[in-house]
């Protein structure tokens, strides 16, 4: 097992043309990069916390809907199965 958090098949998700796929191969790929960044954001807050706890103050928010923490910029949808955007063209 690797130490890296992010491994080339998570890089990959994100090559073109799979930005602009939508096919449920690519979708795979992307869900698991999404539950890789939510373990890891998981990992950050619970060291803020103990950070917090032994007496430093961080003003920082944890989001409350993990459905909004994605990895891609499109064709990512909701449990539901609502699209969460249609396109970013940059950030």
């Amino acid at each position: 097992m690797s130490d890296q958090y992010f491994l080339p098949e998570h890089y990959a998700a994100f090559i073109p043309p799979k930005p602009d796929l939508d096919d449920e191969a690519t979708r795979k790929e992307r869900i698991a990069v999404q539950k890789l960044l939510v373990w890891l954001g998981d990992q950050i807050w619970h060291r803020i916390l103990l950070q917090n706890s032994k007496g430093k103050k961080y003003d920082i928010h944890q989001h409350h809907q993990t459905g909004h923490h994605c990895s891609s910029y499109h064709f990512i949808t909701l449990d539901d199965g609502t699209p969460m955007v249609d396109h970013i063209g940059s950030m």
